[in-house]
């Protein structure tokens, strides 16, 4: 009965970490009486010079960014690869001009919260 019981608490507790987003989880939410914005990620995330595309991402990483009624979704799906979803649209590899404008604005939401402002290029 002991080895059962023991079985079973390590077999929750590997169930419980498995199921956790690795790495540090940040969400950013700022209420300015006219925008409701809220960007929230995890995982190591590597943008291009613009602001505009996202480089690299890790594989348990994601990035979802709201501003009001505005939507931006992005993660990587099970090949690999960058996948976008802007405002409920069907997932994408290529982020349309209203996808590269929301991705521009979480970038600098990042960037101000983190104190390090003009490093656009930075690994979160």
């Amino acid at each position: 009965m002991k080895k059962l019981q023991i079985l079973f608490i390590a077999l929750s507790l590997t169930i419980i970490t498995s199921s956790c987003h690795r790495g540090r989880h940040t969400v950013i939410q700022i209420n300015d009486n006219h925008n409701i914005t809220r960007v929230e990620y995890t995982g190591r995330i590597i943008f291009s010079g613009d602001s505009k595309q996202i480089v690299s991402m890790s594989s348990y990483g994601y990035l979802k960014f709201r501003k009001n009624d505005e939507r931006l979704n992005i993660e990587r799906n099970r090949a690999g690869r960058i996948v976008y979803e802007v405002n409920g649209e069907k997932e994408s590899l290529v982020l349309n001009e209203d996808g590269q404008r929301l991705l521009s604005e979480a970038v600098k939401h990042i960037t101000k919260a983190q104190g390090k402002r003009g490093q656009v290029n930075s690994r979160f």
